[in-house]
């Protein structure tokens, strides 16, 4: 599913769902913002926001956004990677 907070859109499911849906608005792969963990685009203009909620986009507020980005798989790999690499310095001190 696709959620926007008003200024970002992000998918829970994947990456290309994301760029179909976005491609769909008229947005560019090479726009996604790659923050780790959170890929996302933004959403520049009330034309393009109108757009997105039209075709889909689920309107959320920021608390349901936010569990929305825990969902991604890109969030949990994120995460997964970040803690391995902090056991790794963890191990790396003693």
């Amino acid at each position: 599913m696709l959620y926007t907070d008003g200024i970002h859109l992000i998918s829970d499911t994947s990456v290309d769902e994301l760029t179909r849906f976005g491609e769909e608005l008229g947005l560019k792969r090479e726009w996604i913002h790659w923050t780790p963990g959170r890929p996302h685009f933004d959403l520049i203009n009330e034309e393009i926001r109108s757009k997105a909620i039209r075709a889909g986009a689920k309107r959320t507020h920021r608390r349901e956004f936010v569990a929305a980005l825990r969902r991604m798989p890109s969030y949990h790999d994120w995460i997964a990677d970040k803690n391995k690499n902090h056991s790794a310095k963890d191990i790396g001190s003693e």
